[in-house]
């Protein structure tokens, strides 16, 4: 098996894309070299995102839409992590499937808003009954970033 990338039989020679130039030898520098750092929008340093999300949002009586877009606003600010974003906007009863399970274990009052908090708190009691201890500990990541927008 051949993992350095070279080409032991004998007279073949690298498969090499017409007019193509590495970017090296063209001068510049390839896409793995270049630190890109994105500016944040003004007002969202990482006290104000939060504070002005807690002061928006009652995360102890939100839909699942206003979870989704408090979410989306921490982690465009870099203030979650790409997995607890997903985790916190995953909604399988949103599919397309056929089989739409409600993965929800706390109940959702009439306008479909729902303490997060108590949510959360519920499914890390499930994942440690069911020792899913690695989704336990997702879900505790989840909840505490609940807790500080509470």
């Amino acid at each position: 098996m051949n993992v350095s990338g070279t080409i032991d039989a004998p007279g073949a020679t690298p498969y090499r894309r017409s007019g193509s130039v590495p970017k090296a030898e063209a001068g510049q520098e390839s896409f793995a070299a270049i630190r890109v750092q994105a500016a944040a929008p003004a007002g969202n340093e990482p006290d104000s995102i939060w504070e002005r999300l807690s002061r928006d949002h009652d995360i102890r009586n939100a839909t699942f839409a206003e979870l989704c877009d408090i979410s989306s606003q921490l982690y465009q600010a870099g203030q979650i992590t790409l997995l607890d974003h997903s985790i916190m906007t995953f909604n399988p009863s949103q599919s397309p499937q056929a089989v739409r399970p409600n993965l929800f274990l706390t109940p959702a009052g009439p306008d479909g808003k729902r303490d997060w908090i108590a949510e959360y708190q519920a499914r890390i009691r499930q994942d440690l009954k069911l020792n899913q201890t690695q989704t336990a500990a997702d879900h505790r990541r989840i909840l505490e970033i609940l807790q500080r927008l509470a």
